[in-house]
């Protein structure tokens, strides 16, 4: 893997292994970095699995792939990404781009060009209720005179989510980790996020995700997946440990479960809210943060 701090280049061995790189930025940060400028490219490591990248996404860790960015002299010019089993994200200094990979798990499918347009569509749609500012839209990437190109003027071969990149030291995660957070602000977040829950979607096709059907449907998925890892990542034993105890919970609770569904307590609203998805920029006015469900620099 390749890095770049004040135009000089590091190559930093993760272990012996010649195949396994890691990146000097955040700790938990799973990347890799183009720097086409320098004539180097990153090797393709997924962490997981010695599995090469797509070339389109190689193609996008070209700088010139992207508009906003122009040839300074003596400034490094370089893109980083990060990986999650669904998405890569792909990091300009200004912008934040997530391409769907076409994955079929079950509970989402990307396997189309279409569903994945759709879906970017959809991320965009829902998370700008709380982050109308960071999440600017759906842009085509299109291949324009042999060249892969983001928000080029060609037939789209794929479709990115683009949002404004926000500063690693504005999140709460890491403001945490420096013990600069207070009850104030605790409770200023917890304000957001309540009023957030108060006004959201409920009833209707919402309350059934909550039913018992649903749930059960969704704990059976998860399980049948995990079958083939039984021995690899859990044994047999912790395998049918959590499964009966799943299945004991959910039948133990049923009347529980409904009534939440009937008395609106399913909400469309964010499902896995963590302090890396809270945003608290210094330049606001208000004291209220700003909250971004799938902000642009952490990968979900």
């Amino acid at each position: 893997l390749v890095t770049a701090a004040h135009n000089k280049v590091r190559l930093i061995p993760h272990s012996s292994t010649p195949r396994s790189w890691s990146f000097s930025g955040h700790p938990r940060q799973a990347a890799w970095v183009g720097l086409s400028k320098f004539g180097i490219f990153p090797h393709p490591v997924t962490g997981v699995s010695d599995v090469a990248l797509p070339s389109l996404i190689n193609s996008l860790l070209d700088p010139d792939a992207y508009p906003e960015i122009q040839p300074s002299v003596g400034i490094a010019c370089f893109v980083e990404l990060k990986q999650t089993h669904i998405s890569y994200v792909l990091l300009t200094p200004k912008y934040a781009y997530k391409i769907k990979k076409p994955v079929d798990f079950g509970f989402l499918d990307f396997t189309t060009l279409e569903k994945r347009r759709f879906f970017c569509e959809e991320e965009v749609r829902l998370n700008r209720r709380l982050s109308k500012d960071i999440y600017l839209g759906v842009v085509p990437i299109t291949k324009d005179g042999g060249r892969i190109v983001m928000e080029g003027s060609g037939v789209p071969i794929e479709w990115a989510v683009k949002m404004k990149r926000l500063a690693d030291d504005t999140i709460l995660e890491e403001a945490i980790k420096r013990e600069e957070v207070d009850a104030g602000m605790m409770r200023r977040i917890a304000r957001v996020i309540a009023a957030f829950h108060a006004k959201t979607e409920i009833g209707g096709h919402i309350s059934e995700f909550g039913r018992i059907e649903a749930i059960k449907a969704n704990t059976d998925e998860n399980f049948a997946q995990t079958i083939p890892y039984i021995g690899n990542t859990i044994s047999k034993k912790q395998f049918d440990r959590i499964k009966v105890y799943t299945g004991n919970f959910i039948v133990s609770n049923a009347a529980l479960f409904s009534k939440r569904a009937e008395d609106g307590f399913i909400k469309d609203c964010h499902g896995d809210l963590h302090t890396e998805h809270v945003s608290i920029p210094p330049t606001l006015p208000s004291p209220d943060p700003s909250l971004s469900p799938l902000r642009g620099t952490r990968a979900k």
